[in-house]
């Protein structure tokens, strides 16, 4: 347990002041009539702490209930800015000032060479990318016929997916891509379909589709293997919140709903997952403010039973 965690939950061990109940509620539960689990409960936090505990808000709201197709495919070898750098002059080569693996921007200098008629020549980068391969070394004779680097930019891939042909209906141009890879099974990599194609397979009964993926931390590399989630609407509306808003105590889930400094531990009724939201049926109304980040040190601080008559249902 790091320091910083320690000194948190000292200060909510301090700071959390909890509403007494009244006399009635209070002999209400002493008789073990609450009947309500851990609706109503509350906590109240002051501005400071809120912003120690780093609390964070939403509202409840109407989305897109959004549906996946899961699909399995494979990067491209190549990307669509591949480029074979070359010399317009014959000469020598005087010096190199990038390595393999290098990130350059457009214009940034890769070599020099020295002309036969003696003068030197920078050979710059045309687009921004990374530095793929050096095919020459400091003091060798080149023509303007040779490669001397190969550059790609990598910061979009193309992703090659197998569609099965039943999926077919949920699949168009334009629609989102949610891309993840074994080496980084908690990153979702973002990408949108740009083909999909009007052939089927004979042998798989699948569908080739394309999608180009965000790869702006080069953790993707060329020729991997990729898991996908096709992302499609139904049509439809639900009241949802972020998955991290929801908590759950024995077998009730429950928010956190703020009203200034008051927090109400209220349960809630949960339906289906999408994306990283979650469906809520019953419990909450469209526009209700919830706590979104900090809700477990909340929940943590309420079953620790701070409710001032020292009890903990």
């Amino acid at each position: 347990m790091n320091k910083q965690f320690i000194w948190l939950y000292i200060a909510l061990s301090i700071v959390f002041v909890v509403p007494r109940l009244s006399a009635a509620q209070e002999h209400q539960e002493h008789e073990g009539h609450d009947d309500h689990g851990n609706e109503g409960k509350g906590l109240h936090v002051g501005d400071e702490m809120q912003k120690t505990i780093g609390l964070t808000f939403e509202k409840t709201q109407l989305r897109e209930y959004t549906e996946k197709i899961k699909v399995y495919g494979e990067i491209a070898q190549d990307t669509d800015k591949y480029t074979h750098i070359t010399s317009e002059y014959d000469g020598v080569v005087k010096k190199i000032y990038v390595q393999t693996g290098s990130i350059i921007d457009s214009n940034e200098a890769i070599l020099s060479i020295t002309k036969d008629d003696g003068t030197i020549e920078a050979i710059s980068a045309p687009h921004h990318g990374t530095v793929i391969a050096i095919h020459v070394k400091a003091g060798e004779k080149i023509d303007n016929l040779r490669s001397l680097s190969s550059l790609a930019d990598l910061d979009k891939l193309r992703v090659s997916f197998d569609v099965y042909e039943k999926d077919l209906r949920f699949v168009s141009v334009g629609q989102d891509v949610n891309v993840y890879s074994t080496a980084y099974p908690d990153k979702v990599f973002k990408g949108k379909i740009v083909f999909v194609s009007p052939r089927i397979d004979k042998h798989t009964q699948t569908i080739k589709i394309r999608a180009e993926v965000d790869n702006f931390d080069h953790l993707l590399r060329l020729g991997m293997f990729v898991t996908g989630n096709v992302i499609f609407t139904t049509g439809g509306k639900v009241l949802s919140v972020s998955q991290k808003a929801i908590q759950q105590i024995d077998h009730e889930y429950i928010v956190f709903v703020s009203e200034g400094e008051e927090f109400k531990a209220q349960e809630v009724k949960v339906g289906r997952e999408f994306g990283e939201f979650i469906e809520i049926k019953q419990g909450l109304h469209e526009g209700d403010q919830i706590v979104s980040k900090g809700s477990f040190a909340l929940k943590s601080e309420m079953q620790k039973g701070a409710f001032g008559d020292g009890h903990n249902h």
